[in-house]
């Protein structure tokens, strides 16, 4: 006799759509990654970095909107966690692991910048410094 009842079909393909959900919930989240180093370097903003002004355009206006779809979707991928809980446990703790991980990566998006935001109130400059250029129009 098992310790654990085998999975069952309907179980496995819970767990399998769970599993694409998050796997679906990372794709933004990796790019939520990127986009927030990149809005905290200084190179970034500027032309000796040599990203073009499309990629710091895209950025600029789609930082914040990124980052509410990846709240969204992890706020709905916990709500799929909780609706299925249910055994076997050893689906359950590879949800929850998978279900964790996303978590870790939204977090360190958000570690990421307010990071920066600490150093830059410790070196003196506005909170939400991102070392984008002024423009000025005078001497």
């Amino acid at each position: 006799m098992h310790p654990h009842p085998p999975a069952s079909p309907r179980g496995s393909l819970d767990a399998a759509v769970f599993l694409f959900a998050a796997l679906f919930t990372a794709i933004p989240e990796s790019l939520l990654i990127w986009f927030s180093s990149l809005r905290e370097s200084k190179a970034f903003w500027t032309n000796a970095g040599g990203y073009s002004l499309g990629i710091r355009n895209t950025v600029l206006l789609y930082y914040y909107p990124l980052a509410a779809l990846v709240f969204l979707l992890l706020i709905g991928l916990t709500a799929l966690f909780i609706s299925e809980l249910h055994p076997p446990l050893t689906l359950l703790k590879l949800k929850l692991a998978a279900l964790l991980a996303c978590w870790g990566l939204f977090f360190s998006s958000l570690a990421i910048s307010t990071a920066d935001n600490i150093i830059n109130l410790l070196e003196g400059r506005s909170l939400l410094n991102h070392h984008q250029p002024r423009i000025s129009f005078s001497n």
